[in-house]
């Protein structure tokens, strides 16, 4: 399926799909059966706009989190691979345990910290649907009124 906007003026512009063109080619198109064309109101573009960046976010965010785990969990290995080929003496054997221990606290606090904002977005969320839920329930009484 294609997708395309239309401005005030007629002008088309393709948001998803193969062809674009202008508007009397769309038509065309459409008449032959080539596309579905849909249209969007601006306030729907607006919608797709901020979900396609709520989506760029998400992907840095993921992204960040991905490099902040992914860090100690490698030197974790490194320290581990050292150990295991026994060349280290006792102090230093104790000086990278320490160090594994270090990186494991600091995965445990981003998971942790993780956790918190998830329990605070879905907080929000339910103080959201709370507040839709009273206004929904307002508007019968207000129209009977």
């Amino acid at each position: 399926m294609q997708i395309y906007l239309s401005d005030n003026e007629g002008k088309v512009e393709l948001v998803s799909g193969e062809h674009s063109g202008s508007l009397t080619s769309l038509v065309e198109a459409s008449d032959r059966g080539l596309v579905e064309s849909i249209e969007l109101t601006e306030s729907k573009y607006r919608i797709l706009i901020v979900k396609e960046d709520k989506a760029k976010k998400l992907d840095k965010c993921f992204s960040n989190i991905r490099h902040e785990i992914s860090n100690p969990l490698n030197l974790i290995k490194m320290i581990v691979t050292l150990l295991q080929k026994g060349k280290t003496d006792e102090k230093k054997t104790q000086e990278l345990l320490r160090d594994i221990n270090r990186h494991i606290d600091r995965i445990i606090e981003i998971i942790s910290t993780l956790s918190e904002v998830h329990n605070y977005e879905r907080n929000e969320e339910s103080k959201r649907d709370e507040f839709l839920n009273e206004i929904k329930e307002a508007i019968p009484a207000t129209e009977n009124s």
